[in-house]
């Protein structure tokens, strides 16, 4: 009936583009919920859908500014750079979540201060101070939902992640750029918050409602309206398995709920449905009423399992951006093993 009809409408449009037009079909009972083109936003107002499909990045392609973000496990073996030199969505361009970080920082990935964020961002050959920016990675949906944190943190809300990134695009018959030669210094932006880090020397780091530190995962332990989910492996969070990073003991914070993040994810690598989504987030016993704080090896995953609950529409997700490898390297954090 109507009610199914508005709720496929939002799907769609939440997958689609633009959160805004799905408020408009509230207001049209018993009317026509299709619409042809979604719109783009601009200025500060509009809310941006925090995926978008294939189908609208290459109606806009024009319109909008493409990131690869694409990051891999060193254990991968695989080239980042290299791989988009050889394709790329035309007009994209490269940035390096694993090199705008905190240097001052022993952890992996961990934020930048906004000033070197928003210099690495302004030596993009495709900045725009009223872009809407749509990233994607080269694994499908990896690395690119860190960089749609990252950016909702550092105060660029305008940014959406292809959903299936790269592969998806490929198969739908996206146009690729293979030019080997890319017409820009691809190290520029990193260099460019480095040398913004060094003179931010008054810097103490990252204060943000979507950023969860240690002392905030502590403190969740002896909250009854806070929740923390470990968005790692099963074994992993049972300690069945040693750790990727040697050093690290095994197992996961006392009370947190594991919603692996590959639970977020179809075969082809693209996000569930929104019913599908709430039924693994409820069949792990996540509260959907009680705030969130989601971690997992060095902040990466946690970030597809936290725009998975922005997906469906939770007002208050965290990120720990230090995760299990700032937890499990100290000494005077708690630790269980086992399933539960």
């Amino acid at each position: 009936g109507t009610f199914h009809g508005l709720y496929n409408c939002r799907t769609s449009l939440q997958r689609d583009g633009c959160m805004d037009v799905w408020l408009h079909c509230l207001l049209v009972v018993g009317g026509v919920c299709g619409v042809e083109e979604v719109p783009v936003a601009k200025g500060t107002m509009a809310r941006m859908s925090p995926l978008v499909d294939v189908r609208y990045l290459q109606r806009h392609l024009h319109q909008l500014a493409v990131l690869d973000v694409s990051w891999h496990m060193p254990t991968s073996q695989r080239d980042a750079r290299n791989e988009f030199r050889q394709q790329r969505v035309p007009k994209a361009a490269f940035f390096d979540v694993d090199g705008v970080v905190d240097r001052r920082s022993q952890l992996p990935h961990m934020l930048p201060p906004p000033s070197a964020f928003r210099a690495a961002m302004e030596s993009l050959p495709c900045h725009r101070a009223d872009a809407h920016y749509v990233v994607y990675d080269a694994v499908g949906v990896f690395s690119a939902p860190r960089m749609w944190w990252t950016c909702q943190v550092m105060d660029y809300p305008h940014v959406s992640v292809l959903d299936g990134g790269l592969p998806a695009y490929k198969k739908m018959g996206g146009k690729l750029d293979t030019q080997p030669q890319v017409d820009y210094d691809m190290e520029e932006h990193v260099q460019k918050a480095m040398e913004a880090q060094a003179r931010d020397t008054g810097w103490k780091g990252v204060v943000h409602p979507r950023l969860a530190r240690l002392e905030d995962v502590q403190n969740a332990m002896e909250r009854n309206d806070v929740q923390y989910i470990d968005a790692r492996s099963r074994p992993r969070f049972a300690g069945d398995v040693p750790e990727p990073r040697p050093g690290l003991r095994r197992g996961h914070v006392p009370g947190s709920i594991n919603v692996p993040f590959e639970d977020m994810l179809q075969a082809d690598g693209t996000y569930k449905s929104t019913q599908e989504l709430k039924r693994v987030f409820e069949e792990a016993g996540v509260d959907m009423d009680k705030s969130i704080i989601v971690g997992c090896g060095t902040g990466v995953t946690a970030c597809i399992v936290a725009l998975g609950l922005e997906v469906l529409g939770h007002p208050r997700v965290a990120v720990y951006d230090g995760s299990w490898t700032e937890w499990a390297s100290r000494e005077d954090t708690p630790i269980v093993q086992g399933s539960a």
